[in-house]
Formats: structure tokens, sequence, C-alpha cells
């Protein structure tokens, strides 16, 4: 289920590398100085539902993805054409076991990444 958005957010950025690709995470807002933000998920930590809020400058390629602390792909929560505009999935966080997660937006502009945790 996909939903928009429309509000202002700060802007926060740390910098890690997963696997070999960098990436930015943190507990607010992160942005890739392009037009390309990922919202922290809410609620945070999830029980079984969650949503994951994102936005872009221009109409592009989007991957979205759930992965492990060891950055191995779990879930592939959309891959596709996304419009430009703020948009927002709703995640059925229910076969996930409890722990930490990661999410991960990827398109042609970088990779950003947010921690998702899960408590039972």
């Amino acid at each position: 289920h996909a939903d928009t958005w429309d509000h202002g957010f700060d802007l926060w950025i740390d910098a890690v590398t997963i696997n070999g690709d960098f990436v930015f995470t943190g507990d607010s807002p992160a942005l890739a100085g392009n037009g390309v933000g990922l919202l922290q998920n809410f609620p945070n930590p999830a029980r079984k539902m969650t949503t994951i809020c994102y936005s872009l400058d221009a109409t592009q390629h989007v991957e979205l993805t759930i992965t492990d602390i060891k950055g191995i792909e779990l879930s592939s929560l959309f891959n596709g054409s996304v419009e430009a505009g703020n948009h927002c999935i709703d995640l059925d966080a229910s076969a996930l076991s409890e722990g930490l997660y990661f999410y991960r937006l990827r398109t042609s502009q970088g990779i950003l990444t947010k921690k998702l945790v899960i408590n039972r």
C-alpha cells in the first residue's frame, strides 16, 4: 500500500559503509544532497506493521529492500519506476523475527539506508 505525505524535515546525515556500498543512515531524514530523501520508519520499534516514507525530486527507478545486519537482502518491497514526489509504503513485518534490520532505498542518485527494529 502506497500513500503520499507532505511535510518538511530537517537534515542529519551519518555516512557508513555496508558491504562496500557507501550509504547513509541515522535517526532523522537522510538526504543524498540531490533531492532524494528517506525518513525513519514509524512506528520504530515495530511489532507487525510499519510505514517507510521517501521523497524523489524526479521520476526514476527505485529499489526498496529489507536487509539483515550483515547486509543480506531479505525482502524486496518495491522495484520499479516512481514519479517525483513523496511516497510511503506499509511494511507487514510479522514475518520478520525480533531484531535489527535495515531498509535500503537505491536510486540512480545513490543509496540511502535506515535502521528498522522489530520488537515483539
